[in-house]
């Protein structure tokens, strides 16, 4: 288990973590996965945390780099013992002096792919880290999930209410009109087959 949060300990937000190794009985000592040089990352967009099959942590955070507020990400491929580099998401930049509150999400494929979704303007956009971005519509707080079957879906508010987009379907459909802050759950192998029959 791996548990990220936002942290003010000392001057500016700075992104926290700690690990558990026996279902959350114990914690390790919570360490800092990045520091900003600008001293504070975004104050209020929630990070995002995602464990690969294999044990590689990500998490994703929005940054406040030179007046913009983009989302990065920090791997660790040792369970949590370090982390790497930051990597900015996508190829465009959102200038903004205040903070969008919106965090965005991220999710490991089937292949331990990592999947990254977040809202840039108005944008609501996917990408794999390192990759070309794709604009999935317009609107906030988006949300991902992979299901058993290797199944991209993402979920975000727009102006109508909530809409959701798959990977087998490329165009958006409605969700829950007058809805807010969706969540998404991957199902398990086991519990996608007994829900599709």
């Amino acid at each position: 288990m791996v548990a990220a949060w936002l942290d003010l300990r000392s001057h500016g937000t700075q992104v926290y973590a700690a690990m558990s190794r026996d279902a959350g009985v114990t914690w390790s000592q919570d360490q800092m996965v990045y520091q900003s040089p600008s001293g504070s990352i975004c104050e209020c967009c929630h990070p995002s945390v995602a464990v690969s099959a294999t044990g590689e942590i990500a998490v994703m955070f929005r940054n406040r780099l030179a007046g913009a507020r983009d989302l990065y990400l920090v791997r660790s491929e040792d369970a949590g013992r370090t982390f790497g580099s930051a990597l900015k998401l996508g190829q465009g930049t959102w200038p903004l002096e205040a903070c969008p509150m919106d965090g965005g999400a991220l999710a490991f494929g089937a292949d331990d792919r990592l999947i990254t979704v977040w809202r840039r303007g108005d944008d609501v956009l996917l990408a794999q880290p390192g990759g070309n971005e794709q604009r999935l519509g317009t609107g906030r707080d988006p949300a991902l999930a992979v299901s058993g079957d290797g199944t991209r879906y993402a979920v975000w508010r727009s102006d109508e209410g909530l809409v959701i987009v798959d990977s087998r379907k490329p165009e958006t459909r409605p969700l829950s009109a007058g809805a807010q802050a969706p969540v998404l759950l991957a199902l398990a192998w086991i519990l996608w087959r007994y829900w599709r029959r």
